[in-house]
């Protein structure tokens, strides 16, 4: 359903200074800049049908994430952070922020 109501097409590129950003940051170990290149073509899309996505999006921003993006077609958001315990304070903030539980798990890039 979000493919069809999608119109830019799949085709679609993201800019190339968002995969350099990533890409530079990863090997930096700058997890800000890696979050400057996050992107998701289907994001407006996604969050026009689902906008409750897009208020958790903006909570885990306010929680103090460096970056969120959806995943695929939008069946997870994800955050990034800068250690475990970030992550884990994060998790924690967003929890009480939104009153429900949340499913979430932190890794590590390797």
């Amino acid at each position: 359903d979000i493919y069809t109501r999608y119109k830019t097409g799949l085709t679609s590129t993201p800019p190339a200074d968002k995969f350099h950003q990533i890409v530079s940051g990863l090997e930096q170990g700058v997890p800000a800049q890696v979050a400057a290149g996050l992107y998701n073509a289907l994001r407006a899309t996604v969050f026009r049908k689902y906008p409750l996505l897009e208020l958790i999006e903006n909570k885990l921003a306010a929680a103090g994430a460096l970056g969120v993006e959806l995943t695929g077609s939008g069946s997870a958001l994800y955050a990034l952070v800068q250690d475990a315990d970030h992550g884990r304070n994060l998790d924690r903030r967003l929890r009480k922020s939104i009153g429900c539980p949340a499913w979430t798990c932190v890794a590590q890039a390797i």
